[in-house]
């Protein structure tokens, strides 16, 4: 978002938080509609997705955006890093 349509990294965190609540619902829906319900694992997994959005959301609006931009390089780092790791070792 920040590079193909030009927003900032608040505002672009900001539309990704909508996004991904979105297709959340829409998975939910098929997945209800399926019958593959994990009602326990579900609920566990939307709290967990509740702390991380607020704290997440909380971080953008009071930290720089030097700070951000840093953090969330380097988690799409490591998540690199893991994903060719375990490629490779697993």
């Amino acid at each position: 978002l920040v590079a193909l349509l030009g927003l900032n990294l608040k505002k672009a965190t900001a539309q990704t938080k909508v996004m991904n609540f979105t297709s959340n619902v829409v998975s939910l829906a098929v997945f209800l509609y399926s019958g593959n319900v994990l009602l326990l694992v579900g609920l566990l997994m939307g709290m967990g997705q509740l702390i991380g959005a607020y704290v997440g959301s909380n971080m953008v609006i009071h930290k720089e955006v030097k700070f951000i931009r840093l953090f969330f390089l380097t988690m799409v780092a490591l998540t690199l890093i893991k994903l060719i790791y375990g490629s490779y070792f697993s």
